[in-house]
């Protein structure tokens, strides 16, 4: 998905979970190839999608939600009006929002007072919000199939859920109930997850990573089977990054030079247009992505917002966002919309 400067959005790709483009009211549709208009949604700031549920904040603080298989995961919500009819909730009871996410069949929010709360099914299943007691104020957060940290304006990393992989970072694999402080990391100005690590960029710009390396920490050693790293350890050094998203085996970062920067599992030639390439074990610069301000990792590709607002895409064909010959991996913008 994609959030034009209108606060409307367009999205592509597979559909197998139902909707989630909001692409037609009926969610027949099972793969969009190229740029679908979201239908209903407007006033958006912010969007972040994950394998079954779509999720946006509103300029008014509103945190919308939505699944053709939502269930009871997307409570405490009620309907979104929108003129399009399409299945939209919208999170009531905490507020207004200030951020919300959300990973397999439930979701987390912070409010404008700075309280994070999470809901739906995680590490476990509750229905109603429970308060993350996390200190200070949150300022960055990220959720994952089974765990999520947050970092406060106090520069800490707390995590919390399960923990049998070490990606809470406490120094054990003891599944917490409560949010931890992370240990030993350098003071922290925003984090990220994936379903089997967590990394973080510290204030000089570091990367920092702890849980299971599958070739996600960019540290310059291929990972054996069991490396279950219990906390953080530094990456390779690369120019300080300002943005960060994981893949359970790879991470890519924006840096102050608005390069992209890569590592880990090269699938479908994603990071290196070599096939031959399976593993960057360090941080890498991908030239073909030029100079960008966002970027986002999926399994089978990677897509950046360049600076001069146009998306571009590599990977796994089917999920670019344009019409590709069968094979054709290659960095490229999407279909214009």
């Amino acid at each position: 998905m994609a959030l034009r400067k209108n606060g409307t959005v367009v999205c592509w790709g597979n559909q197998s979970s139902g909707d989630e483009c909001l692409g037609e009211l009926n969610g027949t549709t099972d793969w969009y190839y190229e740029p679908v208009e979201s239908l209903g949604l407007s006033c958006v700031i912010a969007l972040v999608m994950s394998d079954e549920y779509g999720t946006a904040l509103t300029a008014r603080g509103e945190g919308l939600l939505w699944s053709q298989n939502a269930g009871g995961d997307l409570n405490p919500t009620e309907p979104w009006p929108n003129d399009a009819g399409m299945p939209i909730r919208k999170v009531v009871g905490l507020g207004k929002l200030e951020m919300i996410r959300t990973a397999l069949r439930g979701a987390a929010a912070v409010n404008e007072a700075g309280d994070l709360y999470r809901w739906g099914f995680l590490w476990n299943r509750i229905e109603e919000p429970e308060l993350l007691e996390v200190p200070g104020i949150i300022t960055s957060f990220d959720v994952g199939l089974s765990h999520l940290c947050a970092v406060n304006d106090a520069h800490e990393v707390w995590c919390v859920g399960e923990n049998g992989w070490g990606v809470v970072g406490d120094g054990t694999q003891i599944d917490r109930a409560q949010p931890v402080q992370v240990l030993g990391l350098p003071d922290a100005s925003a984090v990220a997850v994936s379903g089997s690590h967590t990394c973080a960029i510290t204030t000089d710009g570091a990367v920092w990573c702890w849980g299971w390396d599958r070739g996600g920490f960019g540290r310059g050693v291929v990972p054996g089977s069991d490396d279950f790293i219990l906390q953080p350890i530094p990456s390779t050094p690369f120019p300080p990054a300002v943005m960060l998203d994981l893949d359970p085996a790879s991470g890519c970062a924006v840096t102050v030079h608005q390069d992209l920067y890569c590592w880990g599992k090269n699938w479908y030639e994603r990071f290196d247009p070599d096939p031959d390439v399976e593993l960057l074990t360090e941080p890498t610069l991908v030239p073909g992505a030029g100079k960008i301000l966002e970027v986002a990792l999926g399994i089978m590709h990677v897509c950046v917002l360049r600076v001069d607002g146009t998306i571009w895409c590599a990977g796994e064909p089917t999920y670019l966002g344009s019409v590709r010959a069968p094979g054709d991996t290659s960095w490229g913008p999407i279909a214009a919309q």
